[in-house]
């Protein structure tokens, strides 16, 4: 019998070591705090800040609050250039003059509403002073002329006939007045010899242009314009 001399054999087995590791805590970066910046309200900025507005908005706006109305029914009429020389009443105080060249920048500003004339001077664009107030009714000279896109077209039309008719550059011939007028008849107020006339009220006007040193005047309705001599006039309080 063979016996089989089994002898005990240690076998070493590695068994892999685990090795614990502490791990390294990630930094997540936190949102930094919003920096609250003050606001103002909407309109607040702009009383601290105006924003200059041109001239014609500015009085359109400041007399649609003055009147209640909206600023669409506010017409500008004229918007011309000017240097003031007080800040404070932008000289509605005094007598305006066109040819000053410097001082505070600013402009005249006519304005309509209705049968009203508003005259405004302003600064640059942020104010506006209500300087005058006139009725249609009592306009004449250069503010009818301003307002009153007709009054001015006859009394161009005017100037150029008699710059052809004395031989003389328009810019000679100065208008010196200029009046609304409702005519009695069809003459204009100028009747002349062996005519008749329409008997109904013609609304128009009268004017007075000067060269030379010499005196002329026209008559006119809407649509027609003569020259008329000072012995021919008939006023419609003179008529009969």
């Amino acid at each position: 019998m063979l016996t089989a001399a089994c002898g005990s054999t240690d076998v070493e087995t590695s068994v892999p070591t685990f090795v614990l590791f502490t791990p390294t805590p990630s930094q997540t970066p936190i949102p930094p705090t919003p920096t609250l910046s003050p606001t103002l309200p909407p309109d607040t900025s702009a009383l601290l800040f105006p924003h200059p507005q041109d001239p014609a908005t500015l009085v359109q706006q400041t007399l649609a609050e003055s009147l209640d109305i909206s600023r669409y029914d506010v017409v500008v009429a004229s918007v011309l250039p000017f240097y003031w020389t007080n800040a404070d009443t932008l000289d509605c105080d005094i007598e305006t003059d066109a040819l000053r060249s410097s001082g505070i920048a600013g402009y005249e500003v006519v304005a309509l509403h209705r049968n009203m004339v508003y005259i405004y001077h302003t600064d640059a664009g942020t104010t506006a002073q209500l300087c005058d107030e006139i009725s249609m009714d009592d306009l004449n000279g250069d503010m009818l002329i301003k307002v009153d896109a007709v009054a001015a077209d006859l009394v161009r039309t005017a100037q150029e006939r008699l710059a052809n008719q004395l031989n003389l550059s328009i810019r000679r011939i100065q208008l010196t007045e200029i009046h609304p007028i409702t005519w009695a008849d069809t003459s204009l107020g100028c009747p002349q010899p062996r005519q008749t006339y329409e008997q109904t009220p013609v609304i128009g006007y009268w004017m007075i242009l000067t060269a030379g040193g010499n005196e002329y005047r026209f008559h006119a309705s809407f649509d027609t314009l003569r020259q008329c001599d000072p012995d021919d006039v008939v006023m419609p309080d003179e008529a009969q």
